[in-house]
């Protein structure tokens, strides 16, 4: 029997789609897919003009690199016989599978690509295409693949001591290494390169033991700063807050002597929240606060009431790198979900650990909340922004 539909704009049929290929922390080998929107531009970053409308989903991955990816039969039956293929193995090849050779059969296929070196900074773009039945078949499915060819930045890591008149301060008790390599692996594939410096160790004096209040922040930056870097100083606490984050843009409106980025390890002393050991909460949020570094605001959809500004209403914003409250603001009875199809934090790649469901750390291509401040499309915003410079990136 046949099926009537009425369609009033356009009726969305999805076949295939793509998702992370693992589940656990970021992993430069296993990028994130841009999946949120079905008709939205990717901007202009590095002299490559802007998308047109991209009508599914996209991926960034760094040049010369090899990433998996997952195939996931959405609206098609698990045993459907397809294919993938570059559209320009000039860009990027499919490792796995083989050519010639289809893709397992199952709910989840996982794929495996490898970039070409791309020359200059200007990306280069290409699509996975998903044929049906035959390797030459109808294409049913695209991934648009933007191929990032790698900005290397400078970081200089210190762990800083807080010392008042009554006592000394104790340095942060974390192990920076790991924390470093996993930061790292969360820019990677947006072709941002983190580059860690060897650890400094210094001690400050202010107010409080172990704490930095806001208004003392430039007790660290005024004396404490490395020219030509991104200068990451780690704390035991800080004043209302698990981060700051200031770029050469805004850090004299605060009356800083320079830019930089704070880590704290600590809420009130340790009794809200330590995360000493933290490898995976520690290096979002120092990748979190580096993005301010990088100019990038929190997105938000609209008010809230709790939380003015920063609020999210879909399940992007669990694993959203630049959203500083990573959870579903919007009421799980709230129509149509009813509670239904709302994803839990592990659907996402991230899990959980001692303190919670994990931060995201997608950073997205497509541009949706266009003509706001937060703007998405945070990976053109970052390349375009230190394609000015060093001095206009680092500060002088």
């Amino acid at each position: 029997m046949a099926k009537h539909i009425a369609i009033k704009t356009e009726c969305r049929v999805v076949p295939v789609r793509f998702q992370r290929a693992v589940i656990g922390p970021p992993d430069r080998r296993y990028p994130d897919i841009d999946e949120r929107g079905f008709n939205h531009v990717i901007p202009a970053m590095n002299n490559l003009p802007a998308s047109t409308a991209v009508r599914g989903n996209a991926v960034s991955i760094a040049h010369n690199h090899e990433v998996e990816i997952q195939l996931v039969r959405e609206d098609i039956d698990d045993n459907a016989v397809l294919y993938v293929s570059s559209s320009d193995n000039n860009v990027f090849t499919v490792e796995s599978p083989a050519v010639n050779q289809p893709c397992t059969p199952g709910k989840t296929c996982n794929i495996r690509l490898r970039t070409q070196y791309v020359l200059n900074w200007t990306p280069a773009v290409a699509n996975l295409e998903v044929h049906y039945q035959k390797k030459d078949g109808p294409v049913i499915a695209r991934l648009v693949v933007y191929v990032m060819p790698l900005m290397s930045v400078n970081v200089q890591p210190h762990i800083v001591a807080i010392n008042s008149k009554t006592a000394p301060g104790v340095p942060p008790k974390i192990t920076f290494d790991p924390i470093a390599k996993l930061a790292a692996d969360i820019w990677f594939n947006a072709g941002v390169d983190l580059s860690f410096a060897k650890t400094k160790l210094l001690a400050v004096n202010a107010s409080g033991t172990n704490y930095l209040k806001f208004n003392e922040v430039d007790l660290v930056l005024k004396h404490h700063w490395t020219a030509g870097y991104i200068n990451v100083y780690v704390v035991q606490e800080l004043e209302d807050a698990l981060g700051y984050g200031f770029s050469t843009n805004d850090y004299k409106g605060y009356k800083l002597s320079h830019p930089g980025v704070f880590l704290g390890l600590q809420t009130n002393g340790g009794s809200s929240l330590d995360r000493s050991n933290d490898v995976v909460f520690c290096a979002n949020d120092i990748a979190h606060e580096i993005g301010h570094f990088f100019t990038l605001r929190h997105p938000s959809d609209g008010p809230d009431n709790n939380i003015p500004g920063w609020g999210r209403f879909d399940s992007w914003s669990m694993r959203f790198l630049m959203h500083n409250w990573n959870t579903t603001r919007r009421s799980r009875s709230a129509t149509p979900h009813k509670g239904a199809d709302w994803p839990e934090f592990n659907t996402f790649g991230y899990g959980s650990g001692a303190h919670g469901a994990y931060r995201g750390a997608a950073i997205p291509l497509k541009a949706i909340n266009t003509g706001k401040a937060c703007i998405d499309g945070h990976c053109a915003i970052v390349r375009n922004h230190i394609a000015k410079g060093a001095n206009n990136l680092y500060g002088t």
